[in-house]
């Protein structure tokens, strides 16, 4: 997706501004809406509420509220004039925030998501790279995967995990009466048994069962045979578009191995294993995928030392791997 430009983030964000105001005038919405028409215009719009939306998320006011505030108290001014030179400045800090976002987002990442108030105020969280492991109240072991947000509630009837972000893998205590959970949107995955593990994917949610079995429900739908999905030992499913697809068998050629936390390839292009590097390094990869087409790869890696599996990766495929700058690596193919 093309780049937004700074004019026309600064143009939202004065508008933004207009709009949230206590008295915005029929001829300012008219004007924004012919402004809007144009489908950069409305991306920039949706790039400031998303902004705004960090810092409030109870009334997307209350950023312009506390401009209009100050304004009130330094210069007693409610021109139109003078507000647009508030919302000009205001967006000096918005477009940064914005431009450093584009920056640093990757798939399963991205500044705003480690911003939001419902990742930093869970119950349970990793930062990228990190994996954690949680015993619960009755005895079930959560492991956090990297990025991950979590929400716990244990009552006297029900067990049940918000996945906030990420991926989670629940090795779950017995305990007939209390059904155990993990959440997600309008997806729930109930354990029918011992461990399995839900992801929240960029393409969706993807529930692998380890042991036993689980059922993976759509809420608000009837309980029916078409509504959940059983998913035995060993397979698991992929949820999107409120649609859960087959059951297949759990792919062993990559796969994260929880209980060491290790990435476990078997012949898979280096590509795709870099990508999922990604997910786990706290910086950007840098590689050309055309470069590296037709490279294959097998081992065993830590995903808790991205570094360390980086150096292991480049002695097993010929690759140069060079990190000059900070949180900056570059793989390329060795000449």
């Amino acid at each position: 997706m093309k780049k937004l430009s700074e004019d026309r983030l600064q143009q939202a964000a004065e508008w933004h501004v207009i709009l949230h105001s206590d008295d915005p005038s029929d001829q300012d919405v008219e004007e924004f809406e012919v402004w809007c028409a144009t489908r950069e215009n409305a991306r920039a719009y949706q790039e400031i509420e998303k902004v705004w939306g960090i810092f409030d998320p109870v009334s997307n006011k209350a950023g312009s509220h506390a401009v209009k505030s100050i304004l009130e108290e330094q210069t007693k001014v409610q021109s139109r004039r003078t507000q647009r030179a508030l919302a000009t400045t205001m967006s000096v800090f918005v477009i940064a925030l914005i431009g450093f976002n584009q920056w640093v987002s990757r798939p399963g990442y991205s500044l705003f998501a480690a911003l939001s108030p419902a990742y930093l105020f869970s119950d349970y969280r990793t930062g990228v790279g990190e994996i954690r492991s949680i015993t619960l109240d009755d005895g079930t072991e959560l492991t956090l995967g990297t990025f991950t947000a979590v929400n716990v509630s244990l009552d006297p009837s029900s067990r049940r995990i918000e996945l906030v972000r990420g991926e989670v893998d629940a090795a779950v205590a017995s305990d007939a009466k209390r059904p155990f959970t993990v959440f997600h949107d309008e997806v729930e995955v109930t354990a029918l048994g011992t461990r399995y593990s839900v992801h929240d994917a960029d393409n969706g949610l993807l529930v692998n069962v380890t042991e036993s079995r689980v059922q993976v429900c759509h809420v608000g739908q009837a309980q029916t045979d078409s509504a959940c999905t059983s998913v035995n030992e060993g397979a698991g499913v992929r949820v999107s578009g409120g649609q859960t697809g087959p059951v297949i068998p759990i792919n062993r050629d990559l796969y994260l191995d929880w209980s060491h936390s290790t990435l476990v390839v078997d012949d898979q292009p280096v590509t795709t294993v870099l990508n999922e590097f990604q997910r786990h390094y706290p910086g950007r990869l840098s590689f050309n995928a055309e470069e590296l087409e037709g490279i294959r790869v097998s081992g065993v890696f830590k995903v808790t030392s991205i570094s360390e599996s980086l150096t292991l990766l480049g002695r097993s495929a010929s690759l140069v791997v060079t990190d000059d700058l900070p949180y900056m690596t570059q793989v390329r193919k060795r000449k």
